[in-house]
């Protein structure tokens, strides 16, 4: 069965069918939003002593923490948690 046409859909249905469409899509993430193990790695510490550190930092309100989805390995698209020192 072919998939309906944009053109066809009623307001509702397309806004529906935009909104599954950008779900399926990873988010771009800006440079210095990472990962706790892309910040592991940069430290070269392992990523339990930073995913620990990092929960004190965003705890004290030193660092922010926002999800972007992401391709991962095992789960396709998946909304992972990224952290940042906080600017200023």
């Amino acid at each position: 069965m072919d998939k309906p046409s944009r053109n066809t859909l009623s307001g509702i249905d397309a806004a529906l069918a935009d909104l599954l469409d950008t779900e399926t899509q990873p988010d771009t993430v800006p440079d210095g939003w990472l990962t706790t193990q892309q910040w592991a790695d940069k430290l070269g510490k392992s990523r339990c002593h930073i995913g620990r550190r990092i929960s004190e930092l965003v705890t004290s309100g030193r660092w922010e923490s926002r999800e972007f989805r992401v391709p991962t390995r095992g789960r396709g698209i998946y909304p992972t948690p990224h952290y940042r020192p906080c600017p200023g």
